[in-house]
């Protein structure tokens, strides 16, 4: 069978609930390498654990007879639905980022060219490395609040930008900065304190004016072309000054 049915997506079951605990995909006999799997990470504790309990989970092939491409759709579409906070799996699936399970507004942004005007000042912050379309708000937070090796300019700033593919994904406001490190990440292991980086503490912009203004926005006219800077200025002449009452320093 195994070297018959090409390459294949599966899903292991918990032997108790029925919830989906892992999807993979592959071929020959893939399907049954994770049941040995005994590493100190989370698919490994709970594999260990049902060995010890006298059960496994349950095998399900999603799709078969598949090409190596439809696979890595398949998966990664089955991961997308279930959420990845959901499984055992480390990472999503092949193209999540750019291709996966995002809102109407997002899928408009991404092929509707519509341009930002500045008014105020703004940092830009890329996080193309760590951003997924169907993140959740405290992941893209910590994803765009820190760390970066960014200069003074930073306390002229009022909001930061969180940007992917040019496109504003979200805007904070920020009140205060301090040494990266400083705050307690709960999605993040940034290793420590860095006190040659900065973070920031903040917040979501409420609905209004000037999230509008920003919020899915094309920012592309603002950054070099082939930069790699993940960090952006704009800072309008005539925009309001960024020490507004409470704003803090913390250094």
């Amino acid at each position: 069978m195994a070297s018959r049915i090409g390459h294949y997506v599966y899903l292991y079951l918990d032997p108790d609930t029925g919830a989906p605990l892992y999807v993979g995909k592959g071929q020959g006999q893939r399907i049954l390498a994770h049941l040995v799997a005994d590493g100190d990470c989370d698919k490994g504790r709970k594999m260990r654990a049902m060995r010890d309990a006298g059960k496994q989970p349950v095998l399900r092939f999603v799709r078969h007879g598949l090409s190596a491409n439809e696979a890595l759709l398949v998966e990664a579409s089955l991961i997308d639905v279930i959420g990845l906070d959901k499984l055992l799996n480390k990472v999503a699936g092949h193209g999540s980022g750019a291709r996966g399970s995002m809102s109407f507004e997002q899928l408009r942004a991404s092929y509707v060219f519509e341009p930002i005007s500045i008014a105020d000042p703004v940092v830009m912050i890329r996080v193309s490395r760590t951003f997924r379309y169907d993140m959740s708000a405290e992941k893209l937070f910590e994803a765009t609040c820190g760390t970066w090796k960014i200069g003074v300019r930073r306390e002229q700033v009022r909001y930061a930008l969180a940007v992917h593919e040019d496109v504003v994904h979200e805007v904070y406001d920020i009140e205060s900065w301090q040494y990266g490190g400083t705050r307690r990440y709960r999605t993040r292991d940034l290793g420590g304190l860095d006190t040659s980086r900065w973070e920031f503490s903040g917040k979501p912009v409420a609905e209004g004016p000037v999230r509008d203004r920003y919020l899915h926005r094309n920012v592309s006219a603002l950054f070099t072309k082939g930069s790699q800077n993940p960090i952006r200025y704009a800072i309008p002449k005539d925009a309001a000054p960024a020490s507004i009452d409470g704003m803090r320093k913390t250094v």
